[in-house]
């Protein structure tokens, strides 16, 4: 008799379960992707002409969830070299024209503004 009880409430209750798993199956990769969408790079670009040089400055400003930063490289038609890639904390200096730049023979000095108010700098060989 109760073999008989147990084997119904397996029926019952197999389907019930199955069906838990496969709901929560799917929460978990939503949320999984979610998370990718999070940590997907938006990005704007923006070209400078360097002067005296036949090379051009290439800014890439980039945000994500909770993140944003820049990446510069020199640009001389197809080719395009990384500089260097900074922080900016959840700021666009360039989207919102808080930026400044220091030309000279060989470098450029790059202000931006790094979080509300503060600003940072940093200073990009340029080759002639």
């Amino acid at each position: 008799m109760t073999k008989k009880i147990i084997i119904k409430i397996i029926k019952v209750l197999l389907p019930i379960l199955l069906g838990v798993a496969v709901i929560f199956g799917l929460y978990l990769m939503s949320i999984a992707s979610l998370f990718d969408d999070m940590r997907e790079r938006e990005y704007r670009e923006y070209s400078f002409e360097i002067p005296n040089s036949e090379y051009n400055m290439f800014v890439k400003e980039w945000s994500s969830f909770r993140q944003s930063g820049l990446e510069f490289y020199l640009e001389k038609e197809e080719y395009q070299e990384l500089l260097a890639e900074v922080s900016t904390d959840e700021c666009s200096p360039f989207a919102s024209n808080k930026y400044e730049f220091e030309w000279n023979q060989d470098s450029v000095k790059v202000s931006y503004l790094y979080s509300g108010t503060h600003w940072k700098e940093i200073t990009l060989p340029i080759p002639k």
